[in-house]
């Protein structure tokens, strides 16, 4: 895979900047929405759901390497919208 171009790394990181200083996100784990396992969930740090609406777990100590795509859509936006703005 070819590596990014620099510009396009400060960039990002200028988007992420400006998206941290209005809410921290978090990652927990929980239960998959289709109810299949566990997941790593993105969670706004003021809020008890995830980004998709399923609640959290209270203790992380569980292992997986899967993440749940809704939430990670939903970030994907909200990222979006802060790089536009």
């Amino acid at each position: 895979m070819a590596a990014r171009p620099q510009s396009a790394v400060v960039a990002w990181g200028q988007v992420l900047s400006k998206a941290w200083r209005g809410a921290m996100y978090e990652m927990h784990v929980g239960t998959a929405a289709t109810g299949s396992g566990l997941v790593w969930h993105v969670v706004a740090q003021q809020d008890s759901a995830a980004l998709c609406g399923q609640p959290l777990w209270t203790d992380d100590v569980a292992e997986t390497d899967r993440h749940c795509l809704s939430c990670m859509t939903v970030f994907q936006d909200r990222m979006q919208r802060v790089r536009e703005s």
